[in-house]
């Protein structure tokens, strides 16, 4: 089963980027056609609220959408994942929230930032092969490294728990807003994890105002999945930036 697997950070919809003309509105349809383009078999969003989503939905028919918003209401952003409808089925999907409470919508820690963070989960069928994988996408918190660790802990321990009733194939996508060098780093490997896109360089940019992007963004697996290829989504052809990041494709080998 080979697959192409991308995790994308699309820059939520704000009054700030409006002005300087850079908003998702703006990026929209370089995104779409980035999208097209590249054709990824599943990628995981992050910071995508209602109205982009519906957007997206609206633009790529070729795709179906997952994931609950992260909000108590269900409203705000939402770490969706958007998978081809020709190459893969959707056998499961839930989402949880990184906190003490996982199953409790809006719920945080009480050490971390506003921003209530979530991880979605599914479970996929690979048609063409009938392969079984796991795919799974978070965002953890910006502000409190604290958020950060017990946030991936959670997400680890949800793989963990997934694994132990069927060992498939498995990747997890997001923004861990952590970079290498920081010490929430070490609990990737601490986890029988590896970075597929250890060799990525840096992925947040702020719009290519950062002389030293920072790498921010990640595709885990745990020795299920083989990497044969890694590209980034930077800029469309007029040299305007897809977002504050780079997206991130890995083709993969299971």
């Amino acid at each position: 089963m080979i697959l192409k697997l991308a995790t994308f950070n699309l820059r939520c919809q704000n009054d700030y980027d409006r002005a300087r003309n850079r908003d998702f509105v703006a990026r929209r349809a370089s995104i779409a056609a980035q999208l097209r383009a590249a054709a990824p078999d599943a990628v995981g969003f992050q910071e995508l609220l209602p109205g982009m989503r519906d957007w997206l939905e609206s633009e790529l028919e070729d795709y179906q959408f997952v994931g609950v918003e992260r909000d108590a209401d269900f409203g705000g952003e939402c770490n969706a994942i958007a998978f081809r409808k020709d190459a893969l089925r959707l056998h499961e999907t839930y989402t949880f929230w990184l906190s003490p409470t996982p199953g409790v919508p809006g719920s945080r820690f009480e050490k971390q930032s506003t921003c209530p963070r979530v991880c979605t989960v599914t479970l996929l069928r690979h048609r063409p092969t009938g392969q079984l994988f796991r795919f799974l996408n978070t965002h953890l918190d910006h502000e409190q490294e604290f958020a950060m660790e017990e946030g991936l802990k959670l997400v680890f321990a949800a793989a963990r728990r997934e694994q132990e009733k069927q060992r498939l194939p498995l990747v997890i996508t997001g923004d861990f807003n952590f970079t290498p060098a920081s010490a929430p780093h070490r609990l990737i490997a601490e986890n029988g994890y590896e970075d597929l896109t250890a060799d990525s360089g840096g992925t947040f940019h702020n719009f290519g105002a950062l002389d030293w992007p920072e790498k921010i963004d990640y595709i885990l697996s745990d020795g299920s999945f083989r990497r044969l290829d890694l590209c980034a989504w930077h800029a469309d052809g007029n040299g305007r930036c897809l977002s504050d990041h780079d997206g991130l494709m890995a083709q993969v080998e299971a």
